[in-house]
């Protein structure tokens, strides 16, 4: 599995629960099926949370809501027969 993009498209933040919740989407490549060429793209847009204040800046936000859709990466290539 290669990481070709990763984007935060919104952000979200429930005060009660000191969340901020994102919708990431990410697009990476995989070699193709063995005994056949090329390289296979795929993309899905993957819903997480962290946890956090209002006094983070919002790059450190992004970061953590980036980082969070990458570990469920395999969950999701999974999910969709990639793995």
């Amino acid at each position: 599995m290669q990481l070709e993009w990763v984007e935060v498209t919104n952000i979200a933040y429930i005060d009660e629960d000191k969340i901020f919740v994102g919708e990431i989407d990410v697009t990476w490549t995989d070699q193709t099926l063995p005994g056949t060429v090329g390289v296979a793209g795929y993309s899905v847009r993957v819903k997480t949370q962290v946890f956090g204040d209002t006094t983070l800046p919002f790059e450190e936000v992004e970061k953590k809501l980036k980082e969070a859709a990458i570990d469920l990466l395999p969950i999701a290539a999974e999910a969709i027969g990639t793995a």
